[in-house]
């Protein structure tokens, strides 16, 4: 995964652990399946009577390497919606309002991976049933829905709504799933 191939990145490892007396570097395996399974490995040299031997092992790094992922991903999630609020908030300019969701819709879809993102609105059509209309559209690389028999008038399958939560609750709950990464992550060697 950095660029070297695999046998020169051992050989200097193996070199750098026989002068040095230790060498620790990333390494990637790949497992029989297909999978990839990054690792920390050690070497260390290991006096044997009048000779040095090379003792290693590996540190399986999945885990951590999960845990890194969701904590950039989310990362970049609140970056976006960080802009897109910066954005929506201080330009007050009624005619400049349409664009700006735009490019926040285009700011968090880009942080998320969608080449689409909506935002919809909930109304109570004639006949009390719950529906919802489309109000934006961002769309990259892909034609545009908007206006269509797709996005106007589409009626709710589910009697039940999810709960929502207020930003408060929201805030505390994203508090709580960082503290429990930091956790993980410092707490086993």
């Amino acid at each position: 995964p950095d660029g070297q191939r695999s046998v020169d990145k051992l050989q200097a490892e193996l070199k750098k652990a026989l002068e040095c007396g230790r060498s620790i570097f990333d390494w990637t395996y790949k497992l029989l399946d297909g999978t990839e399974m990054p690792v920390e490995a050690n070497l260390v040299r290991v006096k044997h009577g009048n000779e040095y031997l090379l003792a290693g092992y590996t540190r399986d790094l999945r885990e951590q390497t999960e845990l890194i992922n969701e904590i950039n991903h989310r990362d970049n999630m609140l970056s976006a919606i960080n802009k897109a609020s910066l954005l929506l908030l201080n330009d007050l300019n009624q005619d400049a309002f349409e664009d700006n969701i735009h490019k926040s819709m285009g700011l968090i879809a880009k942080a998320v991976d969608v080449e689409r993102m909506y935002i919809f609105k909930n109304n109570t059509g004639e006949d009390g049933e719950l529906y919802c209309n489309q109000l934006f559209e961002w769309s990259e690389g892909a034609s545009s829905q908007q206006g269509t028999q797709f996005t106007r008038d589409i009626k709710y399958f589910f009697r039940t709504r999810a709960p929502s939560l207020a930003p408060l609750e929201v805030y505390q709950q994203s508090a709580d799933r960082l503290a429990d990464i930091q956790g993980k992550l410092s707490g086993n060697c």
